[in-house]
């Protein structure tokens, strides 16, 4: 009871999810033959857990340059946009083949293992990403729910949840919904000046108090 006391307060303060002990690629499940020319293109990311890199609503993903060497998976290029503060925020990560059915992610201020779950390769993708900490004491766990349009139908809802419920670092956690709304993806400032009109009407009023 203590210890997962410790464990949520733990997780909370990162603001993502640390479970104890390492990562444990070679017991998951994951998709084989996976096939990543497929997957190129943008997504729509649904679901996330919590990240303290990724707090941004209207958020996309864009998988592009994929490289294949006598048939399998060498490398690509994955981009995270998302609207934060009515800012497009852009994160972007180097895409290499690992052991097995392993995608190591290198972005500029992490990097982890990643295992694609569940796919169809044209509608949606469940990404799980983990990397060790503390001497490979605890993990930190990440994972998103990506889409090709802003919601799963059925057959793909259950699909993932399928897979979810499978990996049992993430049936139990918390994700987060993302939304897609004109207020969520609205990058516009909250004080425009357009014109240099406007711009002369607003030197006008602050030397008017000051005289």
């Amino acid at each position: 009871m203590y210890r997962f006391i410790i464990v949520t307060f733990v997780a909370s303060v990162a603001g993502q999810l640390q479970l104890e002990g390492a990562c444990d690629f070679n017991s998951t499940d994951s998709v084989n033959n996976l096939n990543a020319t497929q997957l190129q293109g943008e997504w729509h990311i649904l679901r996330r857990l919590a990240s303290e890199n990724e707090t941004g609503q209207c958020a996309f993903s864009t998988i592009s340059g994929v490289t294949i060497n006598n048939g399998v998976f060498s490398s690509a290029q994955f981009e995270i946009r998302q609207v934060v503060n009515k800012k497009i925020v852009s994160r972007k990560a180097a895409v290499t083949a690992g052991s097995g059915n392993q995608l190591v992610f290198k972005f500029s201020d992490e990097t982890f293992t990643g295992l694609v779950l569940a796919t169809d390769h044209i509608g949606y993708v469940l990404l799980y990403g983990c990397n060790n900490l503390q001497n490979d004491t605890r993990r930190n766990v990440r994972a998103w729910q990506f889409s090709r349009s802003d919601q799963y139908t059925t057959a793909q809802s259950e699909a993932v949840n399928a897979a979810v419920y499978a990996n049992v670092d993430l049936r139990n956690a918390a994700w987060e919904t993302l939304g897609f709304n004109k207020t969520d993806c609205d990058t516009s400032s909250a004080v425009t000046i357009t014109t240099p009109v406007i711009l002369t009407l607003v030197l006008y009023n602050i030397l008017a108090k000051l005289i």
